[in-house]
């Protein structure tokens, strides 16, 4: 029986790479994963705080305009890029609870050019905090 031998030179450095590409797309997909987590913990973080800072607010005027006033006034300074939807701030008269919902768009490498992609860039997060008596 006689072998037919192929020509295989050159095939170790097509599977390199075909290897380097997959590895930079991984890598480039983990980073912007990893930027739109951390989007979403510092917007969740900014969202208490400036919760914290109505209700902070809210406990010394009592007043529903001047506790939103004042988280609003918390998260321009903290991160202007932070939207601030219409309907963002609600203040429970009862207990003086104060929530806080606010939108971001996480810088991504890739991910913001892709539409089946660009919703998971987009982050939205919400804070409640009542201040302590």
């Amino acid at each position: 029986m006689r072998r037919v031998h192929r020509d295989e030179r050159g095939l170790v450095l097509k599977a390199m790479a075909f290897g380097l590409i997959v590895l930079v797309l991984v890598g480039i997909a983990a980073v912007d994963a990893g930027s739109i987590f951390i989007t979403k913990y510092n917007l969740a973080q900014l969202a208490q705080d400036a919760a914290f800072q109505g209700a902070l607010q809210y406990r010394t005027s009592e007043s529903r305009g001047g506790a939103c006033d004042a988280a609003e006034e918390f998260v321009a300074q903290e991160d202007p890029d932070a939207r601030i939807p219409e309907d963002f701030c609600e203040v429970d008269t009862q207990n003086g609870h104060v929530t806080v919902s606010l939108r971001k768009t996480a810088g991504t490498f890739v991910a913001k050019y892709f539409d089946f992609l660009e919703k998971y860039t987009r982050v939205e997060e919400s804070g409640e905090s009542g201040a302590l008596r």
